[in-house]
């Protein structure tokens, strides 16, 4: 997750898969601490590149599910990316 925005920036073909697979990561997490780390750290991503994503709705909808995250930190995250770009 952590280096997704680079991979992005420098493969641009990759951007939808990268973007699908950090979307699915609730799907995917094994336990709610680990899960919530992991989806701040996605929302940090596509802040990096929000403006060539495709699918803003579903980053967007993403984004809201974090605002009641158990973990602080990803709720702040969230939040703040509402902010700037909805």
């Amino acid at each position: 997750v952590d280096n997704s925005a680079k991979i992005v920036v420098n493969r641009q073909d990759l951007q939808d898969e990268i973007t699908m697979k950090l979307l699915k990561l609730n799907e995917t997490s094994r336990d709610g601490e680990c899960k919530a780390i992991l989806s701040g750290k996605a929302i940090l991503t596509f802040d990096n590149y929000f403006n060539s994503i495709k699918n803003k709705e579903e980053v967007m909808e993403f984004a809201k599910s974090q605002t009641t995250s158990q973990r602080n930190a990803t709720k702040v995250k969230a939040q703040k990316f509402l902010k700037k770009h909805g």
